[in-house]
């Protein structure tokens, strides 16, 4: 993606704007209608960086080929870790294109960064089974929730704020810059999960196959609409608390 300096004006005030109608964002009815007539089935997983989101879509995945991974389309360029399914601009995605797509109501959900310039969105398409799973920002819950999906059930993953740390690392390296960088977007996600603790469901990586094992059987129940076990509410909301106070620790650094 080019750098912020590289945006034209015009372009940098429609990615603001868009950004400031993420809270009460809307898919048009055509597309509402189309996702309930397809009876489709998402477990959005959601959590801070390097918490282990795509590690366990990919765990959820390998063991049930009837759940498949959501597609992203960007208007970024393609990263070597990017899925197959990926629609970039090197697949001809446009910025242009995407802000139009948004402002008619075409995408399920999307998030912006004003300041790269990066748009991220769904697409119908890019929810290709009728069991869906994928990380997502916290921003496009609400938005999923306005979708007429047969099923929702957004799992929200934590760990103990000493292995997070450990993530983080593995996840970003040691630069401080690029830490530092990722903190508000880590706060963000960890408050939304804190104010809406009764409408998610908690799982813990603590860094171990048990574990990994443990989240991804509950995933897979929770995709097929059963129940699953998950994270007590009272451990949930400790977890949350330790890392936003880890989280606005690297903020300042």
């Amino acid at each position: 993606m080019t750098q912020s300096a590289e945006i034209n004006p015009i372009t940098r005030l429609q990615l603001a704007e868009l950004h400031r109608h993420i809270p009460d964002y809307e898919a048009n009815q055509s597309v509402t209608d189309a996702l309930y007539a397809s009876g489709k089935h998402l477990v959005p997983i959601v959590g801070p960086v390097g918490v282990g989101k795509t590690v366990y879509t990919e765990w959820v995945t390998r063991l049930d080929k009837a759940i498949l991974p959501v597609n992203t389309t960007t208007n970024r360029h393609r990263k070597p870790s990017d899925p197959v399914g990926f629609k970039t601009a090197d697949e001809g995605v446009t910025t242009e294109g995407l802000i139009e797509d948004i402002q008619n109501n075409e995408v399920v959900n999307y998030t912006v960064i004003p300041d790269t310039g990066a748009i991220y969105a769904t697409f119908l398409d890019d929810f290709p089974g009728k069991y869906n799973v994928g990380p997502i920002v916290s921003d496009s819950v609400p938005m999923l929730r306005r979708a007429r999906f047969e099923h929702l059930a957004p799992v929200y993953v934590v760990s103990p704020v000493e292995i997070w740390k450990g993530f983080i690392k593995k996840s970003l390296g040691d630069r401080a810059d690029t830490i530092s960088a990722r903190a508000p977007e880590a706060i963000e996600s960890l408050t939304y999960a804190q104010q809406h603790i009764e409408q998610l469901h908690f799982i813990e990586n603590v860094g171990d196959t048990d574990s990994l094992v443990f989240g991804t059987e509950s995933i897979i129940a929770l995709a097929r609409g059963d129940e699953a076990p998950t994270l007590p509410p009272e451990i949930a909301e400790q977890r949350l608390e330790e890392m936003i106070a880890y989280a606005k620790q690297l903020a300042v650094h």
